[in-house]
């Protein structure tokens, strides 16, 4: 009698949990049209900001350098 209890709490909580938030979440494109609408604003941002070259250190340069390198390797794995 206990067996059979506790053997379907256990594979249909595991199964359900982690896939509810995984599918969900893109479906609704919560989590990817914040993020594209993030990248497209920052872009022009930070083009506004380096063309004046105030106070704009190499270090800064090499991370937005970083940075978006991550992001076209992240678009070219989305795709």
């Amino acid at each position: 009698m206990l067996k059979y209890p506790t053997t379907r709490r256990k594979k249909s909580l595991p199964t359900r949990a982690p896939h509810v938030p995984i599918i969900e979440r893109p479906s609704k494109g919560r989590s990817a049209s914040p993020l594209r609408m993030s990248h497209i604003q920052r872009e022009p941002e930070h083009q506004g900001w380096s063309n004046p070259g105030q106070n704009v250190s190499d270090d800064l340069k090499q991370r937005l350098l970083a940075l978006q390198m991550q992001v076209s390797a992240w678009k070219a794995i989305k795709k």
